[in-house]
């Protein structure tokens, strides 16, 4: 064995032993984006010819859940191809993206927890909101919002841990859902109605993070995981290749153009402004 991959091995073995170190020597957050419990592949955007906007920003490429020791927060991240044409994209459609799982105690749904941000087609703050969607009412949840219009994109809603124990004990079987919808003018989407969707990516996954345990429970797959595996997966050292999880996300059909509307309009409660 030549030494190069000795030393290689052995690189592997001392990142592995220490918390939340990537594959480049650098630590990671507790919780990483190497193994997300809502993996989607890229450049699966669907699109009609009327669309005039970036395919890579409504290009949902993962979602996740990760937690911060020191605060106590739990953060749902949306993740993009390409987020650096979010203020300068042309007018003509609002952008939208929805990360949503079902809030669950033992085997009992207790409502859809959606966490989602829109840009509006006239550029104004990029408006964001986090509930807890029941058929009988919906409950807005305090959070935090970051949005990085970078290459890839990030938009990242903390929620208080304690907050959520109060709703559900985890977070199973997430959606995620970007479209660009062509605006129609003084409609909050609250209403139900939104125009056409010119532009539209989707994803699902069988994952289910615990809001107890502080770990990825059941992976993309579908598959369990013991707390030792859990750990694994928050101290992922590489980019892993095609798993069976990146497997069933692109087994998956993406949902038609209508089909999205009615998910982005039943999870999305801002109320567009005047264009």
């Amino acid at each position: 064995m030549s030494l190069t991959k000795w030393g290689a091995i052995v690189a592997t073995v001392a990142l592995s032993c220490v918390p939340n170190a990537a594959s480049d020597g650098t630590v990671l957050p507790v919780g990483t984006e190497d193994l997300p419990e809502l993996p989607d592949r890229e450049g699966d955007v669907e699109t009609l010819p009327t669309w005039t906007g970036d395919n890579d920003l409504v290009d949902l490429t993962a979602a996740w859940v990760d937690h911060d020791p020191a605060t106590d927060v739990i953060t749902f991240t949306i993740r993009v191809a390409n987020a650096e044409t979010l203020k300068t994209t042309p007018p003509g459609h609002d952008v939208l993206c929805t990360f949503e799982g079902n809030a669950t105690i033992g085997d009992e749904v207790r409502g859809v927890l959606a966490v989602t941000w829109i840009e509006f087609q006239n550029h104004s703050d990029t408006h964001h909101a986090a509930r807890l969607i029941r058929p009988n009412g919906n409950e807005v949840l305090k959070h935090s919002f970051t949005a990085e219009a970078t290459k890839p994109g990030y938009f990242r809603f903390g929620i208080a841990r304690a907050d959520l124990l109060k709703l559900a004990d985890e977070f199973r079987d997430p959606k995620g859902h970007c479209s660009g919808i062509v605006p129609i003018p003084d409609t909050p989407y609250s209403s139900g109605s939104a125009g056409p969707i010119d532009a539209a990516d989707s994803a699902t996954s069988s994952a289910v993070y615990s809001f107890m345990e502080l770990r990825q429970a059941v992976n993309a797959a579908g598959e369990p995981l013991d707390p030792i595996e859990g750990f694994e997966r928050h101290n992922a050292t590489a980019s892993p290749t095609t798993s069976s999880a990146e497997e069933v996300a692109d087994r998956t059909p993406a949902a038609g153009l209508a089909a999205v509307v009615i998910a982005m309009a039943v999870t999305v409660f801002a109320t567009r402004r005047r264009q």
